[in-house]
């Protein structure tokens, strides 16, 4: 008789003891049923018959299955669709490591108790499976099969780490006409239900398989009425009364007197008697098919023939396990090529950083598999904002500004390839609105000799060890870092050269007269204003996304004909606001310009044929005089949009009627600029608007009536191009826009 213990420590010890498996082994009748198959082919062949109908096997199979990221809980649960996702080389491995774990010196007594629990463990699994097909739970019958099967897989480890102790404690249980999971209470602190949830968890079973290992010896019936998905472990505990009642495999309970059990949970499951009979009538035949199968009943083979077939197992599970790495090596190092060719080939060297970093995103989602991913840049350096890529999606992407933090870098210092991110980078998921999953979102800075260029952020979906990440990522970031630093020392020098070419012109600026109905405003306040657009458009962003999607949600699952109609109202305002802020962020951070020579003639044509689509008029009056010969250096849709702008105020500066708009264009007195002037006889400007009318959104019109951004948007472009842009006018006497431009 064991000694009773009442301490936790046993409880705690035994718990470490199981938890150190790595995997369950099987009778050796069976092994010798599947070894051969598994030793003569290269791939596996295994029919269906082993993977669900041994638990230790179908176990090794689930640890798989979670280790290469592929889920089963969903309605159609199929472990054969599962399997065939796996490698070959995987499921071989899982099989010859069962093999090669094998005691061959274990006792008669021993293998027989293995057998035994085994048998319990089909016919548990075969009554569940039919239960599932007949009751009002609507379980999954290949899920609740499985459940059935994995039921006992504590008492099979338990058999496997203490099998002396396992058996005095079932003779107890035996003497005593107990059930084996009370002396096990008494004795360990614990009993198999609990030890196998542990392993279950460990191993990354579906959840509701965890769930009936766990809870199908309490009051289920109490249980499901508040946790609907606990119906599973209902079905299994009614199927191991039945395989009890019909002494199948070794039994757990010696009390049988538990028919107003077997009857309650029957009835709860919608089951008459007549169909609980049926069931345990059936099951013997059944458990004897899969058996038989799976050569259970086999007789027990020479312990000199298990030992050369396991020699044999065990160097070819060293064999296969070295094949498995070096393969998974070969992948990663295809994985990457792949990547870095379709990177290199994708991105445009002349590029905007932010749109290279675009094409960085969708990238790492297709090759990765992962969910949301973030991409952000520290470049400029010291920016109140950080230009930041955001992919729900493969087919989604947006770019939005986040607020630079001000208490931790932007990018951690490290020597690390990958982070977690919630530790990091707290103040990312405060801004944006995508919900991470934070346990499993991680952080790949990419640093350019040492020099932040700026950070993934990434959901990972698959499990994968920190040793496993580092080497899939640093080689990648390093790679990332490189292209990324050439496209913002490219940007950088576009930058200084735009800065370089308006010198010569702020220098003669004074030789020109002086023109008092036109005040720019300075270069600082200009600066100062570009900035607000940024932040404004930043704090519209999202909290528009976030309205326009709950609203569309809302109106899907509305029928009020009413209700839907403002929630449409909601969704159109949302989008126009939406729009504003996407003006504001062009505004703020457009695209660099891309100039090349182009004939002053040219983009005035197209400038004149893009206002006549803005203004839906088709007569009218424009008086054009452009020398042939007059070029720009320029990016000519950039300044086509700007002088398009222009026209079109100067048409509807004569509404309702029509007017004449006067375009001439000539060489400046240096011949390094051209001016081209843009002239209307319309109601003109007033005089106290004319240090506002290029700023964004200033209009004289009444609100609700266009947004006042086109002059605002023609300054920015004809500056973005290295000219400059003067207003003049009087109110009622017409406007007149004198654009320089640089001639080389």
């Amino acid at each position: 008789m064991l000694e009773q213990i009442t301490d936790t420590q046993i409880a705690r010890e035994t718990e470490i003891a199981i938890g150190q498996i790595d995997s369950l082994s099987v009778p050796g009748c069976v092994a010798s049923e599947f070894l051969p198959s598994v030793l003569k082919s290269e791939s596996y062949c295994l029919p269906e018959k082993l993977f669900e109908a041994e638990p230790a096997i179908t176990a090794a199979i689930f640890q798989r299955l979670s280790q290469n990221g592929i889920n089963l809980s969903d309605e159609n649960f199929s472990l054969p669709q599962a399997m065939a996702k796996l490698p070959a080389d995987t499921v071989r491995e899982a099989f010859l490591k069962i093999a090669a774990g094998q005691n061959l010196a274990e006792e008669q007594n021993l293998i027989q108790y293995k057998k035994q629990l085994t048998l319990r463990a089909i016919a548990v699994g075969c009554c569940a499976k039919n239960i599932a097909e007949i009751s009002v739970a609507r379980i999954n019958p290949n899920l609740a099969y499985l459940a059935g099967l994995l039921h006992n897989i504590g008492n099979l480890a338990l058999l496997e780490v203490m099998p002396k102790s396992f058996v005095k404690i079932d003779e107890e249980a035996k003497s005593q006409n107990k059930s084996s999971s009370e002396i096990q209470q008494k004795h360990l602190g614990c009993d198999y239900a609990i030890l196998g949830k542990h392993l279950a968890q460990k191993w990354q079973f579906p959840e509701e398989i965890t769930l009936a290992i766990w809870l199908h010896n309490t009051n289920t019936i109490a249980i499901a009425e508040k946790m609907p998905e606990a119906k599973i472990a209902q079905i299994v505990q009614l199927s191991c009364l039945i395989a009890e009642q019909a002494s199948i495999g070794q039994p757990t309970d010696y009390n049988l007197d538990l028919s107003d059990l077997q009857s309650e949970l029957a009835q709860s499951l919608g089951l008459t008697g007549e169909q609980s009979q049926q069931l345990r009538q059936n099951l013997a035949m059944q458990v004897a098919q899969k058996s038989q199968l799976i050569g259970i009943d086999s007789p027990q083979q020479k312990i000199s023939d298990y030992s050369a077939i396991q020699s044999t197992a065990i160097e070819l599970a060293g064999e296969n396990r070295k094949l498995s790495l070096e393969n998974h090596q070969m992948q990663i190092a295809s994985s990457r090529l792949n990547f870095i060719t379709e990177l290199l080939l994708s991105v445009n060297p002349n590029a905007s950083p932010i749109e290279a970093a675009k094409t960085v995103t969708k990238l790492w989602q297709k090759f990765y598999h992962t969910g949301p991913v973030c991409f952000y840049l520290t470049w400029p350096e010291n920016e109140q904002f950080l230009q930041t890529v955001i992919a729900e999606n493969q087919n989604t992407t947006k770019t939005v500004l986040l607020k630079t933090p001000t208490i931790s870098p932007a990018v951690p210092k490290t020597n690390s390839a990958i982070l977690d991110a919630q530790e990091y980078v707290y103040w990312l998921f405060e801004q944006v609105d995508i919900d991470f999953d934070l346990s499993r979102t991680k952080l790949v800075p990419v640093f350019s000799n040492s020099k932040p260029v700026g950070a993934i952020v990434f959901e990972l979906r698959y499990p994968a060890d920190s040793e496993q990440l580092e080497q899939t990522f640093k080689p990648i970031a390093a790679i990332i870092a490189s292209v990324m630093a050439a496209i913002l020392t490219g940007a950088a020098q576009q930058e200084l050269a735009e800065q370089l070419a308006k010198i010569p012109a702020q220098h003669k600026e004074p030789k020109q007269s002086p023109k008092p109905q036109s005040k720019p405003a300075t270069k600082i306040a200009y600066d100062e204003l570009v900035e607000i657009s940024a932040g404004i458009a930043h704090e519209l962003n999202n909290p528009l996304s976030v309205i326009q999607g709950r609203s569309q949600l809302l109106s899907e699952s509305e029928t009020d004909k009413e209700k839907i109609k403002i929630l449409k109202q909601i969704q159109n305002n949302a989008q126009q606001l939406s729009s504003i802020a996407d003006e504001l962020m062009s505004f703020a951070v457009p695209n660099p310009p891309r100039p090349k020579m182009t004939t002053v003639k040219t983009l005035i044509d197209e400038a004149v044929q893009l206002a006549a689509l803005k203004t839906h008029t088709q007569n009218t009056d424009i008086q054009s005089y452009i020398p042939q010969e007059c070029n720009v250096f320029a990016d000519s849709a950039q300044i086509v949009s700007a002088i398009a702008n222009i026209i079109t105020n100067a048409i509807e500066s004569y509404l309702p009627q029509n007017g004449a708009v006067k375009i001439t264009a000539a060489k400046t007195e240096n011949g390094n600029d051209v001016k081209i002037v843009i002239s209307d006889s319309g109601c003109g400007i007033e005089e106290k608007n004319l240090e506002k009318v290029t700023q964004p959104f200033f209009s004289s019109k009444p609100s609700g009536r266009k947004r006042g951004m086109g002059l605002a948007w023609a300054k920015r472009m004809i500056l973005l191009n290295n000219g400059s842009l003067d207003i003049a006018s009087k109110s009622e006497n017409g406007t007149e826009v004198t654009i320089n431009l640089p001639h080389e």
